[in-house]
């Protein structure tokens, strides 16, 4: 059996996120219906005793419920992104430059260019203002945009 210490609830989109990288929390139950997968594996990557995306209070409890019966699987999520690419998107929704990236991450500023050139064309997009509302789930403000098909 699993114990949750922690419910962190994802709202505003984003939130779980910031608070995961800022405190050290053991055994959260991570609750976040952002539609972006790459926002939901990077979620997975802190490692919540459970995740759940379809957020209402049934699903929560039911997932608590699953997590003493030790009957719990964290859901899955495709994406054509590289983790290169993940991270790079994620930084960008920070809202942080190609500058303060590359230096953050010890990497040329034309290798950041690359990887977000790819993320563009990847997912559709055309600029950071873009890859940042795709990123924190804010699809409805993308005019004339079609989600890619493996975030469906």
């Amino acid at each position: 059996m699993k114990t949750t210490n922690h419910i962190v609830l994802d709202r505003p989109w984003g939130y779980a996120a910031a608070t995961l990288a800022n405190y050290k929390l053991h055994n959260v139950l991570i609750a976040s219906d952002n539609p972006c997968p790459e926002y939901q594996l990077d979620l997975l990557a802190a490692e919540p005793v459970a995740l759940v995306t379809h957020v209402t209070g049934d699903a929560i409890v039911r997932t608590l419920y699953c997590l003493e019966k030790a009957n719990y699987h964290h859901p899955t999520f495709d994406t054509t992104l590289t983790s290169a690419e993940r991270k790079i998107l994620r930084l960008v929704a920070k809202g942080l430059s190609n500058k303060q990236i590359a230096k953050m991450l010890d990497i040329n500023n034309g290798t950041v260019h690359n990887h977000l050139r790819r993320v563009y064309n990847k997912l559709g997009l055309k600029s950071r203002v873009q890859a940042a509302l795709y990123y924190l789930g804010n699809w409805h403000v993308l005019e004339n945009w079609q989600a890619p098909a493996h975030s469906t």
